[in-house]
């Protein structure tokens, strides 16, 4: 039974698949983002419940991508 829907936004492959890895082994569906544009992309087409998010990216720092959702109203956990 999936129990929540993670998505996880880091620049580095390495990162978003350990944590894809750790969350899954937990029963969440976890989707990635590689930048800030693409998780804005995801978000549009998936309701997360949490949203864990790299601080320095390039393209989209994680502080961006929450100033943008809050910009465009949009109420989203994120971590």
């Amino acid at each position: 039974m999936i129990t929540a829907y993670i998505l996880i936004v880091d620049d580095d492959e390495a990162i978003r698949e350990l944590l894809k890895d750790y969350f899954k082994g937990f029963g969440y569906e976890v989707i990635t983002a590689s930048n800030g544009s693409e998780a804005l992309t995801m978000i549009s087409q998936h309701n997360f419940d949490c949203i864990i998010s790299d601080h320095v990216m390039p393209d989209m720092n994680g502080l961006e991508l929450l100033e943008q959702l809050t910009k465009e109203g949009k109420k989203s956990p994120f971590s």
